[in-house]
């Protein structure tokens, strides 16, 4: 297949999925065929690397298009920060200023002036930055070859809201930081938090990993291609990958939650469970470890081995189903207001551990 082949049946398949930013899209793509020329691959090289035009397409067509999140994020009286970027990295870092700033850091030829290809607007404690296409196409060809970082100062007194749409790049924080609100969506680009304290959190990413170490707060996690990663959290996780694994370790699950896997592994370490908990996974094992379970737990795989541990006292009505069966505690009656503990596999084993 070669470029034109290639930008041809992506072209089909986004309008087919009624991708709205189609054209920004094949736009973009051809940027990959100009720097792998250049490097110098074939065309029929950079095809092989960039995969089947139709997968590409279900990926942007699964990545929310801007201000379509689930919750709407408004002007509050406490600020708002609103961040789209085409094809950059952003960094959020706290300030001891008293309104949040956005600087750009070029790492091309161009002088650090020249910023006419993004638009920053500030007003109080709110902030817009936009990344536009400038009209001349050979300045934007060159500016989108600068692997620009937009570095956003977000006040520590901040207690607003931040929304953040990154097409290609990746999405990170460095230092603590604490904010109301966090919706962030990265098309093709990795998201990596360490110590971010806000009320509720989305995160999604079309292809790319999410990562959060040391966070506090409600979070949802989706990622269509890439694997999904929560160490030393405090507060409810929800998460969905389509491809890849997910990991997660937090204190407390105290709203029905959902973990849900295509094809990877699901590996849940959990202090205390208040709350109904559904692990579903297609091609993959379940492993869960739970300390305190005061609610139902679910665990299904269709493909793959169920592996749970959890305290020796613990007391739940157990309905463990698999082809070799390995359950450490009693199957004794109990009574109807105890907690269930369900783990079917249908091609695989279930093992239920005491700690």
């Amino acid at each position: 297949m070669n470029k034109s082949e290639f930008l041809k049946q992506l072209s089909d398949e986004l309008r087919a999925k009624n991708v709205s930013n189609a054209s920004d899209i094949i736009g973009d793509f051809e940027i990959h065929f100009l720097e792998a020329t250049k490097d110098g691959h074939t065309e029929d090289e950079i095809c092989t690397l960039l995969g089947d035009p139709s997968e590409i397409a279900e990926q942007c067509a699964y990545a929310i298009p801007e201000g379509n999140g689930s919750e709407d994020i408004e002007n509050e009286t406490n600020g708002s920060i609103r961040i789209s970027i085409r094809s950059a990295n952003l960094v959020l870092v706290p300030s001891n200023s008293e309104n949040p700033e956005a600087h750009i850091e070029r790492r091309g030829l161009a002088p650090e002036h020249e910023q006419d290809d993004f638009e920053i607007e500030q007003a109080g404690n709110s902030l817009t930055v936009k990344q536009v296409r400038p009209r001349s196409i050979a300045t934007w060809v060159s500016k989108m070859l600068e692997a620009n970082t937009v570095v956003v100062h977000v006040p520590k007194h901040f207690s607003g809201s931040i929304r953040v749409n990154v097409f290609s790049g990746n999405f990170e924080q460095r230092e603590a930081l604490a904010v109301k609100k966090l919706s962030a969506e990265i098309t093709s680009g990795n998201i990596k938090l360490n110590n971010m304290r806000c009320e509720c959190a989305e995160f999604r990413s079309t292809s790319g990993n999410i990562k959060l170490e040391q966070c506090c707060g409600d979070v949802t996690a989706k990622t269509f291609s890439g694997s999904i990663q929560i160490a030393s959290h405090s507060g409810n996780v929800a998460a969905h990958s389509t491809s890849g694994n997910v990991s997660i370790s937090t204190d407390t699950i105290n709203k029905e939650t959902t973990i849900k896997v295509g094809s990877g592994r699901i590996n849940l370490e959990l202090a205390r469970l208040v709350a109904n908990l559904s692990m579903q996974c297609t091609s993959g094992n379940i492993n869960f470890t739970i300390f305190d379970l005061q609610a139902d737990i679910t665990a299904k795989t269709t493909s793959g081995n169920i592996t749970g541990h959890l305290d020796r006292n613990t007391k739940a009505r157990f309905m463990v189903n698999s082809q070799n069966k390995n359950n450490e505690f009693a199957y004794d009656e109990a009574p109807s207001d105890l907690p269930r503990v369900i783990m079917t596999s249908t091609s695989g084993t279930t093992r239920l551990k005491k700690m």
